[in-house]
């Protein structure tokens, strides 16, 4: 799914206690990281997972045919896979 999309259809709770750091993390791959990728480079939401109670992206960036990562952020680290 679209990364976009995925926020508009996943919006979170403003009860969260963890609410601005959730949309922190989806403004930063949306506004920091997908900027910086050419036309050739898609960003997508691949899959879920939870922590605090919200539920966020598992994120696949597909540089190319060769290069796939997957990107997951549970508010105390990221997780890069290559």
């Amino acid at each position: 799914m679209d990364l976009q999309e995925w926020i508009t259809q996943n919006p979170i709770e403003s009860k969260m206690l963890w609410e601005s750091s959730a949309y922190n993390q989806l403004k930063f791959m949306r506004y920091v990281i997908a900027p910086m990728c050419n036309e050739d480079v898609v960003i997508k939401v691949i899959t879920t997972h939870r922590s605090k109670s919200i539920t966020l992206p598992v994120y696949e960036i597909v540089v190319g045919t060769k290069v796939r990562f997957t990107v997951r952020d549970n508010f105390y680290n990221w997780k890069v896979s290559v």
